[in-house]
């Protein structure tokens, strides 16, 4: 009888739970490394999106190309696994719509012609490479091309 009064309790404030207008998570965050990639992504691009170049510092989203759950601590913070991205690029990218190839211009085949427009995809965008060094470049296109493959490009 004790066991059923205590599944009762149980059912009781599963049920006042779910009408609660809040409730408490305990959830795992990014450390503060995050804000470092952030930063550094803000000096290599100048502040602005890394393919349409508008300082839009506040709408900007620090992006990593192999994804941050996929990658090891090191390659979380290397800024030659990040974009900076104005906020429907960066959703777009993450969840594969977009990519960029070997040279920097945008694969937008997967996003409906539509919608492009609306999302600020234009004829002709590119990753503005000339913010980079040849290097970084090289690394940035290894990422991509890990982007591309992981999403179908």
């Amino acid at each position: 009888l004790p066991s059923l009064r205590a599944d009762a309790e149980l059912a009781k404030q599963a049920t006042l739970g779910a009408l609660a207008s809040e409730i408490q998570r305990l959830v795992w965050t990014r450390g503060p490394h995050h804000k470092a990639f952030r930063d550094m992504l803000e000096i290599r691009w100048g502040a602005c999106c890394a393919v349409h170049g508008d300082d839009c510092r506040s709408l900007l989203r620090a992006s990593h190309i192999v994804p941050w759950a996929e990658s090891t601590s090191e390659a979380r913070a290397d800024p030659n696994n990040g974009l900076l991205l104005s906020v429907p690029l960066d959703g777009l990218f993450d969840r594969g719509h977009i990519s960029f190839d070997f040279e920097g211009w945008l694969l937008d085949e997967k996003v409906p012609i539509a919608m492009r427009k609306h999302y600020g995809i234009t004829e002709g965008l590119r990753l503005r490479w000339d913010r980079l060094g040849p290097g970084d470049r090289e690394r940035i296109r290894e990422n991509l091309a890990r982007h591309r493959a992981r999403h179908g490009f």
